[in-house]
């Protein structure tokens, strides 16, 4: 900050000596990340929401820094990601097999799941249900996918933490200024952004903070990913197991939480082809994907219990530039809010 007002006072004084006034288009503006390129108005977006949590979110998004190019070298069979420089020191066959991912600053906010906006509907559900501020806020993201919305809420004030199991994500958020403390975004405390990598809670439960104000899934533990209603594909196929019983998840996610923590399931999904046609995947089942009496049972009050979000397929259809009426057709979005009791 007292770089940029010293060479704004510069500016300034060369503009008067030369009989000009200084003007905007004088001084320099930062370029703009990809995520804010990729919105014709940033200013509506905000104003289309209702909570101070969800606008203090959007505003974030001017905050997120510039991001370098990687390449990636990623071999499918195996799900194995390594970096330029460890591909360069392999012999000849053993290079077989991996495909190099050129991987710019919109992979790295967007990677293949979409502007990390598109959290900020979900965010104004929430702060309807008890998180008001982000400031100070314990806060897990399962499956968060891209590292965008986490760094947004960090600069907000917030202790966030993201749970993946993707090789190439890991890698692409290796710098060592993607994690760790981050600046503020506007008057307030830094926040704390930490990223572990492996399945929860089995793999990653050491790691995972308690006391938490929010864990929040979205699109990751759907119904149909979980407990598919028929076979699909081959052994390829997109499905999740979570290497523990529902109950133990369950639990796991309870005990994490403080007092009055929320556990929150948000899930957009493709219209679900009836049965016999062309065209069903799993994934169109986004419903909860554990027995409402198991989490009653586990202790948690239901807030929200599979619960049509319409509004969340317009504002997806806003964020991604996409056809409103064809989103509509294509897509249907549900979530589900669990409350630990307060006493």
């Amino acid at each position: 900050m007292l770089r940029t007002c010293i060479a704004v006072v510069g500016l300034a004084i060369a503009s008067q000596a030369a009989g000009q006034s200084p003007t905007a288009q004088e001084t320099p503006q930062p370029a703009a990340n990809a995520v804010v390129e990729a919105v014709d108005d940033l200013g509506a977006i905000r104003d289309a929401l209702t909570s101070p949590l969800a606008r203090q979110f959007v505003d974030s998004a001017e905050c997120l820094p510039k991001r370098a190019p990687m390449t990636v070298h990623y071999r499918r069979s195996d799900r194995i990601a390594i970096d330029a420089t460890a591909f360069d020191l392999l012999g000849e066959a053993d290079r077989e097999g991996y495909e190099p991912l050129e991987l710019d600053e919109r992979y790295y906010y967007f990677t293949r799941y979409g502007s990390p906006l598109h959290y900020a509907h979900t965010l104004d559900l929430i702060a309807g249900i008890g998180l008001e501020s982000a400031n100070g806020a314990r806060l897990v993201d399962l499956g968060f996918g891209g590292i965008g919305q986490l760094r947004m809420l960090a600069s907000m004030g917030a202790h966030v933490t993201g749970i993946e199991v993707d090789a190439v994500t890991e890698l692409l958020y290796s710098r060592p200024d993607d994690t760790g403390a981050i600046e503020p975004c506007g008057d307030g405390p830094p926040g704390q952004l930490d990223l572990v990598y492996g399945l929860f809670p089995g793999e990653v439960a050491a790691r995972v903070p308690g006391e938490l104000d929010l864990l929040l899934s979205r699109n990751t533990l759907k119904r149909g990913y979980i407990k598919p209603k028929r076979a699909f594909r081959d052994s390829m196929d997109p499905l999740i197991d979570l290497g523990v019983s529902d109950g133990v998840f369950c639990r796991a996610v309870f005990e994490r939480l403080k007092p009055g923590g929320l556990f929150v399931v948000y899930n957009l999904n493709p219209i679900e082809v009836a049965e016999g046609e062309e065209g069903w995947v799993p994934w169109s089942d986004g419903r909860f994907p554990f027995e409402r009496s198991l989490v009653e049972q586990v202790g948690f009050e239901v807030v929200h219990w599979n619960e049509p979000d319409p509004a969340g397929v317009d504002w997806l259809a806003r964020i991604s530039g996409n056809d409103l009426e064809e989103t509509r057709s294509s897509t249907w979005a549900v979530w589900t809010a669990l409350r630990k009791p307060a006493d």
